[in-house]
Order: structure tokens, then sequence, then C-alpha cells
């Protein structure tokens, strides 16, 4: 299986919303709880965008989405001023959501402001754990929630 979608959204408050049903398109591809974590996470960033990017009318937020045998990536793409992952703020959970639920995450700028992640799918036949241990993994890993991620999607 592989698959990629995109969507672009103008920067205004019902784009959270169109990238939610995006996602409600992929029940019955994706196992249940993958497609709930998916939206959540995406509807995290793309609130970031439209909330801090200080984008105007005329630009665009773009999600792509793209399915693989054992993963889902998720990319947020905006032209806006970019931003310092850190401890949560006052009223935002969107990135520590991030953190949490994601196996992988992290924010890019090059030009544009990439905010991405991704969540690993359960074997096939196999029994899905809920977060995809993706806690586990960074800590492993020695990074802390409050640390930019560098490496990309694969």
């Amino acid at each position: 299986m592989s698959s990629a979608f995109e969507v672009v959204l103008p920067p205004d408050p019902r784009a959270a919303s169109a990238a939610r049903q995006v996602v409600r398109e992929l029940r019955g591809v994706l196992p249940p709880e993958v497609v709930g974590d998916v939206a959540l996470l995406l509807t995290e960033l793309v609130a970031n965008s439209v909330r801090h990017a200080g984008l105007g009318g005329e630009d665009r937020i773009h999600v792509r989405i793209q399915l693989a045998a054992d993963r889902v990536a998720v990319e947020v793409v905006d032209d806006g001023l970019g931003f310092r992952p850190s401890e949560r703020a006052e009223g935002g959970w969107g990135l520590y959501l991030v953190d949490r639920l994601a196996d992988r995450w992290g924010i890019q700028r090059d030009g544009a402001t990439v905010a991405w992640f991704e969540i690993d799918l359960p074997p096939r036949g196999g029994r899905f754990r809920p977060g995809g241990g993706g806690v586990q993994a960074r800590r492993v890993a020695g990074r802390r929630p409050d640390e930019e991620r560098r490496e990309g999607p694969r």
C-alpha cells in the first residue's frame, strides 16, 4: 500500500475541520485508532498554522498525507513566520500531543515551515498499540519533548 493525498487550505478557522474531513476518508484503510490519532494531530498542526504563522488571506496551507505499508506520514506546510517548538505554551496542547502520539515528528524551515509527523502502522494481523510506542522510542533516543526535531520524514 502506498498512496499520497494533498489538500490546499485557506488560513482560516475552517481549515482544521477541512483537514479532518480528508482524514475521515481513510476510514477502512487504516485502523480506527490510527485514523483518530492522525485526525487529532493534523488538526493541531493546521490550527497552529492558522493561529501562529501570520498568514494573509491569499496564503495557503498545504497538507500532504502519505500512506505506506508500515506508516502514515503527514506534513503541514505554510509560508508563515515559523516558530521554535518549546514547552507547552499557555492553552496550547498541539505539539505536546504530537510528541506523545507520533512515533516521529519535527519542524523544518527552508523558506517554508514544514511541521510533520509519522505514525507507525501495526503489522498486518497484529494488535495495534495506541500511541504507537513513540514516547518510549524518543526517550531511548535521548530527546526531550521541547527539543526541535532535525530528521526528516523517511
